[in-house]
């Protein structure tokens, strides 16, 4: 009938129900429930899943179109709506961690930091090892590089500092500008501190031990090393033999 196609529910032609809503046409005019239906006509049979929905409750006709469809529409926007509820908390579930994944994770951490954190650690005393190398050839340059501009004189002990990031003249007097006579120098822009050792960022120049005494300096023989007794490097190495 033209009217009860017009006015079947806009849930049933949403739904896998509405082909065989618009499908109603012209059907024998007799009556049944939903689950005992014998249909007489194949091709008007009504699927086996939609007389499930229905249940044996819902006496319907077969011409009546608009019952039929609100009723199977009904049914199964609840089948839906439950298969919905149940496959989102499935699915909810699924975002969490077990017990035993938790457990996995934090073992593969400790892994990775008991591999990590020792090579981190190698890695920082290889670094200041290295800098140790690096600053000793700069003094050292310095060094030799006052000794060859002043006629073969190493810097002094007590004046060493000044000697080595002031202006000098020939006889190793310093100046903080350049003028006619001071104009050696400077061979440095500061003294390095020293980046191992119990005296470690220590920038004094001297003789013997003391607070603050980064470096040991010879000035008879021109020589200086880092201020360490007993440390050693990764290798077992003095420092104070670097």
């Amino acid at each position: 009938m033209p009217s009860s196609t017009a006015a079947a529910s806009p849930s049933a032609a949403k739904s896998p129900v509405s082909a065989w809503c618009l499908s109603l046409r012209a059907a024998p005019a007799w009556s049944g429930t939903a689950s005992g239906w014998n249909w007489p006509c194949p091709i008007r049979r009504l699927p086996p899943p939609l007389l499930k929905l229905l249940g044996s409750s819902v006496d319907v006709s077969c011409r009546d179109t608009i019952a039929v469809c609100h009723a199977a529409a009904a049914a199964w926007k609840t089948r839906t709506g439950s298969w919905r509820s149940r496959h989102m908390t499935h699915h909810e579930h699924g975002k969490g961690f077990s017990l035993i994944e938790l457990v996995i994770v934090v073992v593969i951490i400790a892994i990775i930091g008991a591999i990590a954190i020792p090579r981190m650690s190698r890695g920082a005393a290889g670094a200041a090892d290295s800098a140790l190398i690096g600053d000793l050839s700069i003094l050292r340059g310095a060094i030799d590089l006052y000794q060859t501009e002043h006629g073969g004189t190493f810097p002094s002990t007590a004046n060493i500092v000044d000697q080595l990031t002031k202006y000098t003249d020939e006889s190793g007097a310093t100046s903080d500008t350049r003028t006619a006579n001071y104009i050696y120098g400077p061979y440095l822009r500061k003294v390095p501190p020293l980046p191992v050792g119990a005296r470690k960022g220590g920038t004094l120049i001297s003789d013997s031990d003391g607070a603050g005494v980064g470096w040991i300096y010879d000035a008879t023989a021109g020589t200086i090393r880092a201020n360490t007794t007993t440390e050693t490097d990764a290798r077992g190495t003095l420092y104070s033999d670097y």
